[in-house]
């Protein structure tokens, strides 16, 4: 691991041990401090991918600071704002990957299961939906991070299968959350859907700086 990668990492353990040990160890009322150390990890990360120089950065940094948004919409308890935020990182995250897709037959299969599982998704989750406006929300989030996933897939390079890997585990986070929200209470949900996130968010961030050390 490169020096850069490795302050960056370090950065980030800590800005992750500050939000889960404010988690646990917090009073638990929503205040400003809740909502700044939610939203730091991904600044953090937003920032030192912004100031990497090669085509493609401002999509990868654009995509995590709108993260951070919907961080920041989620810790406010604003679900639809949360989710519009997310929808808008995963278009950026896909415009980032597609800059280097080339179909294969290994990216054809994993991308026709990944549809499939949206589809099914779809299906299951929706009608335990009551609202109107959560559910064509939820609707279009779903074809947005599938796109974002098939993306990733598609993609070629060295970093190819750790982007696969990452959004994933976005997938994974984001089920568990709609999962826990609209279906039934999932044990540990919380800690399942950050520690997932939060990896997805590193890997994606690693990707691009290790992007721009190789130009």
């Amino acid at each position: 691991m490169s020096g850069k990668c490795l302050r960056v990492t370090s950065g980030y353990i800590a800005l992750l041990a500050l939000y889960f040990g404010n988690a646990v160890f917090g009073d638990k009322s929503a205040t400003l401090f809740d909502e700044v150390v939610k939203c730091a990890p991904l600044l953090f990360l937003g920032a030192i991918v912004a100031m990497e120089h090669y085509r493609g950065a401002r999509l990868l940094a654009a995509a995590l600071l709108l993260s951070a948004v919907g961080d920041w919409a989620g810790e406010r308890g604003w679900f639809l704002a949360q989710a519009g935020s997310f929808m808008a990182a995963h278009v950026a995250f896909a415009l980032y990957f597609l800059r280097r897709t080339k179909v294969d037959a290994a990216g054809v299969v994993l991308s026709v299961a990944l549809v499939a599982i949206g589809i099914a998704t779809e299906i299951l989750l929706l009608p335990h939906i009551g609202s109107i406006a959560e559910r064509v929300m939820c609707g279009g989030y779903i074809v947005a991070i599938i796109a974002m996933a098939v993306s990733a897939i598609l993609r070629q390079g060295v970093w190819r299968w750790g982007g696969v890997a990452a959004a994933m585990l976005f997938v994974l986070s984001d089920g568990c959350i709609a999962w826990n929200r609209f279906v039934e209470p999932l044990p540990y949900a919380g800690l399942w859907i950050m520690t997932t996130y939060f990896a997805a968010q590193y890997i994606f961030a690693i990707i691009g700086l290790k992007e721009g050390e190789a130009k």
